[in-house]
C-alpha cells in the first residue's frame, strides 16, 4: 500500500463496500469533527480508471468530506474544495480483496456499556471521587 494524496473530486464510492445501507445520520457530526480535528484516518482507495479512485474503506468519511465541500466548510482552517488533497492509502495489500478491506473497516464488536474495560471503570471511579471531594456529596461507586 502506498500513502499519497488525491483530489476530493477524484474520489468515488466503491461498489465493493460491504455496508449496504448508507445512512446520512451522523454525517454532519462527523463532518464537524473532521473540520475541527482534521482527517485522523486516511481513506483506502484503488484506481478506477479515467483518473478516478474508488474508496474501498471510509465511505462515511468521504461523504463527510463531500458535505464539507458543498457547505463551504474547512478542515483546520483550509477550505474544502473539489481540489482539496485527501490523504489516502492506495491499493490493497497483496492477497487481500477489496471486500475484506471494507469488512475489516466496518467490523465493530458490540460492547455493552456496563462491560467497560477495567481502566475505563477505574477512570470513572476517580472522576466520581474528585467530584465528591469537591462538592462534599455522598457518591458511592
Amino acid at each position: 500500500m502506498t500513502m499519497t494524496t488525491v483530489a476530493l473530486s477524484k474520489l468515488i464510492p466503491s461498489a465493493a463496500n460491504v455496508r449496504r445501507y448508507n445512512s446520512e445520520a451522523g454525517i454532519e457530526a462527523l463532518a464537524a469533527d473532521i473540520s475541527a480535528h482534521g482527517l485522523i484516518q486516511s481513506l483506502n482507495v484503488k484506481p478506477a480508471g479515467k483518473g478516478k479512485f474508488e474508496v474501498l474503506a471510509a465511505g462515511r468519511r468521504l461523504r463527510a468530506l463531500k458535505h464539507l465541500q458543498t457547505k463551504g466548510g474547512s478542515i483546520l482552517g483550509v477550505k474544502v474544495t473539489k481540489d482539496y488533497q485527501v490523504p489516502v492509502l492506495q491499493g490493497p495489500a497483496e492477497g487481500v480483496t477489496e471486500t475484506e478491506i471494507s469488512a475489516a473497516e466496518n467490523f465493530r464488536p458490540c460492547t455493552p456499556p456496563r462491560r467497560l474495560p477495567p481502566s475505563a471503570n477505574s477512570t470513572r471511579k476517580r472522576a466520581f471521587r474528585r467530584k465528591r471531594s469537591r462538592r462534599g456529596s455522598e457518591f458511592h461507586v
